[in-house]
């Protein structure tokens, strides 16, 4: 079984576009939405962006990259909603877990995630009717 899980992960990383940019996603979206985020990865950084309305998803991402520990930027402009991020590192280990709130107005937050295992890295955001300009940055 885990052999299967393997080969169809490598098959649906090999038909998604982002694997030219480093990283695999997965999206579960919850309703219609008119706007959708996008993602670039190479090793070094990972970037989540999206001027987004009425978007209400999970997005499920992984990222190979060189550090053990990132730091993290979350930039909204006339946000509302709720976004959660969530990294996990190469062993699965929870390193980051972290909600950010809009209520209209703008928000910067700039922190940096715990000390994890380079390798892969599982990257979950969940977007609750998010409107604004988002972009999430890791390096």
């Amino acid at each position: 079984m885990f052999g299967n899980r393997m080969l169809l992960r490598a098959a649906v990383v090999l038909a998604t576009p982002l694997v030219l940019a480093g990283c695999y996603h997965s999206h579960n979206s919850r309703h219609h939405v008119s706007s959708h985020p996008t993602a670039f990865a190479t090793p070094s950084e990972f970037t989540w962006t999206g001027d987004l309305v009425g978007y209400d998803a999970t997005d499920e991402y992984l990222w190979d990259t060189v550090w053990d520990e990132v730091f993290i930027e979350f930039e909204a402009l006339h946000f509302f909603g709720e976004v959660r991020v969530q990294i996990f590192d190469h062993f699965f280990d929870e390193i980051y877990d972290e909600t950010f709130f809009g209520s209209g107005g703008d928000l910067l937050v700039q922190t940096s995630s715990e000390l994890g295992f380079s390798g892969e890295w599982r990257i979950v955001i969940n977007s609750f009717d998010v409107d604004g300009d988002v972009t999430l940055r890791l390096d």
